[in-house]
């Protein structure tokens, strides 16, 4: 698994992501423990780090479908999935922050 050089990229990718995010918990929970800024962090490259996983799931499957052997196909699912998840986001964020003002659609 570690001779493989996407998978090794993710990895990479994947330790970093918790490294930082625990050195900006720790900073934050230090000095503002009353407003919790590193949860935005954490849902912006959480979404890189799935659609970097996603990219690499659909790449190592060995099955023989156009959708994981076509590299145009993949790319429409990954952009499809990064699509949907940040919308989905930018719902909760409305509804959480502003419900009474629908922006997210814009």
């Amino acid at each position: 698994m570690l001779n493989d050089l996407k998978m090794r990229a993710f990895l990479i990718h994947l330790w970093a992501f918790v490294v930082v995010l625990a050195v900006l918990a720790g900073i934050n929970l230090l000095t503002n423990p009353m407003t919790l800024w590193f949860v935005w962090v954490l849902i912006g490259w959480g979404i890189a780090v799935a659609a970097h996983d996603v990219a690499l799931l659909l790449q190592m499957t060995h099955r023989r479908e156009r959708i994981f052997n076509d590299p145009k196909m993949r790319a429409f699912l990954i952009h499809l999935f990064l699509y949907v998840a940040v919308n989905l986001v930018l719902l909760a964020v409305n509804l959480i922050l502003t419900p009474q003002v629908w922006w997210f659609y814009w």
